[in-house]
């Protein structure tokens, strides 16, 4: 069914195949429908107007009760027989890459969904080795990252291995929203090779650089390349980086394939240590968050997001993706391919 849609006249009719936050695929000559991910595509594929499909910036079509959430600005719950989905800023899989001013956001996460179990106050899961990708659940961390708040402690989170076994068919999986070729087997383990590399000579824990690969790309090598005032390339959507094995846009890729293990380095080295002096990096956000206990990487996280943190101190506001420091610390603990409702980003 098509979906009537809301007057929305701030919104721009989309010119570069993304959608949500000022724009709109109504008109666009990318498509009509407005996915999940934040792109216009044709409204009568499902992977553009079914479940996940945002109403308020395009047409959707769905018969299926979902929950979506959008790693941006708002997540509906969807009856049956209705659209799905609403709002979000633009970027790959929803909106937030890293920003050297909060205007600047702009980035490719999140995946097939998390779900949020409840408050910030709910326990962390607890490592298993029995765990699978849709086996935690998400709860929704509030406040400043401190552990007294309910925000997970280091010891908490799962190993890298752990991490990567979890979200492998994420990544072998991740690329098609933007119909460029999923990653392969090799150049996975290549990832898991370049960011145990990158970590050593950043000193930045690789679970965390991992974290915000999944947040920012799903961990696709392919990932396009968002362009406003400045680019953010590849993998951590990072602040004018080098590294890339797709330079297009979504809507004019430039895939390269397979992506060389050593642009797959470059592209976390631009992430992690940065493109140059005052430039947004996970270094420069772990530095700029002015602590030395576990809540430094949940802020970093939003610095990383967003440019900076909120004067009120709390991770959930400002402007971006409210959810995102939230996001990252589910994924720490093994979120991956749960459902999701991310109350944060409706707010």
């Amino acid at each position: 069914m098509s979906v009537a849609m809301a007057p929305r006249s701030d919104l721009t009719v989309s010119t570069d195949g993304l959608c949500s936050g000022t724009q709109t695929c109504l008109g666009s000559q990318f498509g009509e429908s407005c996915s999940e991910w934040g792109y216009c595509g044709d409204s009568t594929d499902s992977a553009y107007s079914g479940k996940g499909c945002q109403p308020s910036f395009g047409k959707c079509a769905d018969s299926s009760q979902s929950t979506v959430s959008l790693s941006t600005f708002l997540t509906v719950t969807v009856t049956a027989g209705s659209a799905c989905t609403a709002a979000g800023t633009t970027s790959l899989l929803s909106s937030s890459a890293p920003a050297a001013a909060a205007s600047e956001a702009t980035t490719l996460s999140s995946p097939s969904a998390p779900t949020y179990a409840a408050s910030s106050s709910a326990a962390a899961p607890t490592a298993t080795s029995g765990l699978s990708s849709d086996s935690v659940q998400y709860t929704e961390y509030l406040g400043t990252g401190e552990p007294n708040e309910g925000w997970p402690m280091e010891s908490s989170w799962l190993s890298l291995d752990q991490l990567f076994e979890i979200n492998k068919n994420l990544m072998s999986t991740s690329c098609k929203q933007w119909n460029v070729a999923d990653n392969s087997a090799a150049e996975i383990a290549d990832l898991k090779t370049s960011i145990e590399t990158v970590s050593k000579s950043s000193n930045v824990d690789a679970r965390f650089i991992l974290a915000i690969i999944l947040q920012e790309s799903n961990g696709c090598v392919r990932a396009p390349t968002t362009t406003y005032s400045v680019s953010n390339p590849g993998l951590m959507q990072s602040y004018q980086g080098t590294g890339t094995c797709n330079p297009g846009t979504a809507a004019a890729p430039q895939p390269v394939n397979p992506c060389p293990a050593s642009e797959i380095t470059q592209m976390i080295k631009d992430g992690t240590d940065g493109t140059g002096e005052g430039t947004t990096s996970l270094t420069a956000a772990l530095a700029k968050a002015g602590t030395s206990d576990v809540s430094k990487y949940y802020k970093a996280a939003r610095i990383y997001n967003s440019g900076s943190v909120d004067v009120s101190g709390l991770l959930q506001d400002g402007v971006a993706t409210h959810c995102y420091s939230s996001d990252v610390a589910n994924r720490l603990l093994g979120w991956s391919a749960a459902p999701s409702k991310c109350t944060l980003n409706a707010s």
